[in-house]
């Protein structure tokens, strides 16, 4: 292929306010290619606080370096932010609907992934994929309704539910590093493939709990106590596989295979309050 190099930009504008931003720019230089992509969305929503914001920038490249040997390089960067878009039965529903305190915030900066692919001869092919990954999340809701459970004395056994407003803060870090190795085989009408991933990871999360303070709530902060957790966690997985598909005639293939998945994560570092046990 002869070198070339591209550029596209799409604009989409709605009557509502919304609009997006695409544009690439991409190339081939002798043995290299490249593109780089960025995605810019705006949407204003249907409901107050339902507005939404998005970034997403991509760079990929390739590089053959021998006749056998190609080189892959990924990294990409994404910032949301927004407010309560979340699915309600009734959004306009001040009880159960969207929620006028939610914000929200995750952002990848940036994720980056390098691989290698090594042709042995037509049929064999062993390939190696290595990537970092670092994301935020923080969220807060000054308007939080969450349901809780009631007993008139601590020794009865009747229970109503209630529902009460809390501020919530929350917040989250993510740094992990992910690793696979595979091999393609073609062995007359068999085609096998094995490989070996592993993951590991550290998560540090902090939030808070409280009672809206703003409101005259029974019970009180006496029987629910301000929630204030911070912890770091760790992740890991392991996995192997093995695959075998047998073409038996051309119309007809056959796929068997094992694999084994071995995962350790904390119990809940999703919502408040937190649990670090695996």
């Amino acid at each position: 292929e002869r070198d070339r190099l591209g550029f596209r930009s799409t604009t989409e504008y709605g009557s509502a306010g919304n609009w997006q931003q695409i544009a690439s720019q991409f190339g081939t230089l002798r043995n290299l290619s490249y593109a780089v992509d960025v995605d810019y969305r705006s949407e204003n929503g249907y409901f107050p606080n339902t507005d939404s914001r998005q970034l997403s920038v991509y760079g990929k490249g390739k590089a053959q370096f021998t006749p056998a040997d190609t080189g892959f390089l990924m990294v990409n960067y994404n910032d949301y932010e927004s407010g309560d878009t979340r699915q309600y039965y009734n959004p306009a529903d001040p009880r159960v609907g969207v929620s006028p305190g939610f914000r929200s915030q995750e952002v990848q900066e940036p994720n980056v992934f390098l691989g290698w692919h090594h042709e042995w001869s037509p049929s064999q092919h062993t390939l190696l994929l290595a990537g970092h990954l670092n994301g935020t999340l923080n969220y807060s809701d000054t308007n939080a309704i969450i349901p809780v459970l009631s007993r008139p004395t601590p020794a009865s056994a009747e229970t109503a539910l209630l529902t009460r407003v809390f501020d919530v803060n929350y917040g989250r870090e993510l740094n992990a590093w992910t690793a696979e190795l595979q091999h393609l085989a073609q062995v007359r009408a068999h085609t096998l493939v094995a490989g070996l991933r592993y993951q590991t990871g550290e998560l540090d999360t902090a939030g808070s709990q409280i009672l809206h303070n703003g409101r005259s709530q029974f019970p009180g902060p006496d029987v629910f106590p301000a929630v204030r957790q911070s912890t770091s966690t760790d992740l890991q997985r392991l996995s192997t596989y093995l695959y075998d598909t047998w073409r038996i005639v051309p119309a007809l293939r056959l796929t068997a295979g094992v694999s084994y998945d071995r995962l350790d994560y904390p119990q809940n570092v999703d919502f408040l309050p937190l649990d670090p046990g695996e």
